[in-house]
């Protein structure tokens, strides 16, 4: 009897993320799109001039795997050649419309720190600048050696950078980074969180250099080009998926036009940048109804199709994907290079018409256990259970939700509310309507419900001086009139420091005005991100159970009957606020449980310099942050699992 390994070679049958390494490939399939891929990373880098290519296909035909294996290759040309260096960036545009730059400047950042052969992207694109025009360190290698001296004079490297790039946060911020200084700092910075003031000034940043929160959509638009201009030659590859997201209801195509223009922008931006933009068949209407032309002709400079596989290419998928257990290798050899598996099974399944790829394997995948179950029919065989489209996505849920909130930071949730809230509005609050003629800078949301329009501020900002200045302004807008007939809710999670007395003040000022605060726990932010992804997921086709590609409406359906306890404290929060006379002293209360985190009542209160009946109240009217056991002696603790930063 033949070796079965513990392993079904058929498992994992998703490419999730382009970044993902690819344990099986076979290069005959969709060939033409991936020369099509590689044309326009050849013409932005040889020819100089920005190409771009959407592929289109169904659900399932490999738009992600295709992306990773244009991404590996790419990346093995540059471990042979430092000349060869591509960026390969991948974008899954999961993020609101207004924050598209931001997001694609995120994704950038992630992608220049990754390694090869021992040197960050960033690293190889500053050294390749820098040995063009310092003739002592004539070739990359040079400058890598350099880096490893522990004494060296750092004054070439300034000098070298002042010349090449021209805005001074960036400049600053990379060569920290080449010469390994304040990392974790500069790579925050580079990522566009908004950052302390001490930290600012640790790096030498100016505080008035700082994003004013004014524009910052214009200043990542800038980091973004700055790095493509750096790194030129070498092609920029902006690998864009889950497109579709950006529709979160079938009559708006604002996201989509959005898109069109960054894109084009991008495009238009730098000479060395290819575009390369994923979308299901059934979609191609509604981005060429949603983007203008002049974009389109931009980002869409050559189209190609994803085809079904057929038989010789499914034949050797299914090689390939059993090659992966060696323990097979002899049976194989003796009964022929499909087994376990009948090949009349699977030209069944091919033929006449093609299949996806997903729909193959996950067919493997049953024919597999059943070739072994059967090999072991003496003995009993573990019970196969297939689970019910509900029971996964419970387990999908709860996986991705436990992992959200390990991995979640306070730098996250503005664009997790910005994205997040829009989508569980209607699904938990359908009537309430997205009002899209806002133009206020400072209002990240607003919408018009039956109790009138209500506008949302996200107020997250790590910085200080950032935040004081938003709540300025928003405080003008209120004193002047602007905000007549609009109930305002400011939303923050971090608490606000004792220490950071203007952005009380005008924080009071606006109360006093009518405004409330709401913070949102750690576990709303982690279910908001959740529900964000797997609807991204689901709108692009790339969530399936099995061969089956489950819709956003089926995702929509199932949330609205398990709603995220979480995610409806929140909502109900933010639709019917509870007034609050001193919102310093939740501030200050969440300040001190953040060090002490369980505490007596009373002597929190005498911490806080109030009596316990005032604390009491302030815990009881909000329990999405706090909790209360009675007494005597009673205690109070804070409700969230994170802990939150606090900024000074």
């Amino acid at each position: 009897m033949p070796e079965w390994p513990r392993d079904n070679p058929f498992s994992g049958i998703i490419v999730a993320d382009a970044r993902q390494q690819l344990d099986a490939d076979v290069p005959g399939i969709n060939l033409k799109s991936f020369e099509a891929c590689m044309w326009a990373a050849q013409q932005a880098h040889q020819r100089r001039e920005s190409a771009s290519v959407f592929l289109y296909g169904v659900p399932g035909s490999g738009k992600t795997h295709l992306l990773a294996r244009l991404r590996a290759h790419l990346e093995h040309a540059c471990s042979q050649q430092n000349e060869n260096l591509s960026v390969v960036v991948s974008v899954k545009l999961n993020a609101a419309p207004r924050r598209l730059w931001r997001h694609v400047r995120e994704q950038l950042s992630l992608d220049l720190r990754r390694e090869i052969f021992g040197q960050t992207i960033l690293d190889r694109l500053i050294a390749v600048r820098l040995s063009t025009m310092d003739p002592e360190r004539s070739t990359p290698e040079l400058w890598f050696q350099w880096l490893k001296q522990p004494q060296k004079d750092v004054n070439g490297v300034h000098e070298f950078l002042d010349e090449t790039v021209r805005d001074r946060n960036l400049r600053i911020v990379l060569t920290h980074l080449f010469l390994g200084q304040h990392k974790l700092d500069a790579r925050a910075w580079l990522r566009g969180d908004s950052l302390p003031e001490d930290v600012l000034a640790r790096l030498g940043i100016a505080s008035s250099d700082s994003d004013d929160d004014l524009d910052p959509e214009s200043s990542a638009q800038k980091v973004v080009q700055a790095l493509c201009q750096l790194g030129a030659p070498a092609p920029f590859v902006f690998c864009f998926d889950q497109i579709e997201a950006l529709q979160t209801d079938t009559n708006d195509l604002s996201g989509l036009f959005a898109f069109g223009r960054m894109a084009a922008e991008l495009h238009d931006g730098s000479p060395n940048v290819a575009l390369i933009s994923c979308v299901q068949s059934a979609f191609r209407d509604t981005i060429r109804q949603a983007i203008r032309e002049a974009d389109r002709h931009r980002i869409e400079k050559l189209s190609t199709i994803l085809e079904l596989l057929q038989w010789p290419q499914a034949r050797a998928l299914v090689i390939k994907r059993l090659e992966m257990q060696p323990v097979l290798a002899e049976a194989r050899e003796k009964h022929g290079e499909l087994w376990p598996l009948q090949e009349r099974d699977l030209i069944a399944l091919v033929e006449p018409n093609g299949c996806t790829a997903r729909t193959l394997i996950t067919r493997c995948a049953e024919l597999y256990e059943h070739a072994r179950s059967s090999a072991f029919a003496s003995v009993p065989a573990p019970a196969i259970t297939v689970q019910s489209v509900d029971e996964f996505l419970e387990s999908t849920w709860s996986q991705r939700f436990e992992e959200a909130l390990r991995t979640g930071t306070p730098n996250d949730a503005d664009d997790i509310l910005e994205t997040g809230l829009p989508l569980a509005f209607r699904i938990f609050s359908p009537s309430l309507l997205r009002n899209e003629n806002e133009r206020d800078a400072d209002l990240s949301m607003t919408f018009d419900g039956a109790a009138g329009r209500v506008a949302f501020s996200l107020c997250n900002q790590a910085n200080m001086n950032s935040l004081a200045s938003r709540l300025r302004r928003l405080n003008d807008s209120v004193q002047a009139g602007r905000f007549k007939g609009l109930k305002l809710v400011l939303i923050r999670q971090s608490p606000i420091s004792p220490a950071a007395k203007k952005s009380r003040e005008y924080l009071k000022a606006l109360s006093e005005n009518g405004a409330s605060l709401v913070q949102p726990s750690a576990e709303a932010l982690a279910a908001l991100a959740v529900l964000r992804d797997i609807l991204a997921e689901a709108q692009s086709g790339d969530l399936s159970h099995g061969s089956e590609t489950l819709k956003a409406e089926t995702i929509r359906q199932w949330l609205a009957r398990h709603p995220p306890p979480s995610v409806k404290d929140l909502i109900d929060g933010l639709l019917s606020p509870v007034p609050e006379p001193d919102l310093s002293l939740k501030q200050d209360l969440l300040a001190w449980l953040n060090k002490w985190h369980v505490a007596r009542l009373d002597e929190a209160a005498a911490a806080l310099k109030q009596d316990s009946a005032t604390v009491r109240a302030c815990v009881l009217g909000n329990q999405t942050l706090f909790g209360l056991l009675e007494g005597p002696p009673s205690v109070i603790y804070q409700r969230s699992t994170d802990t939150v930063a606090v900024e000074e």
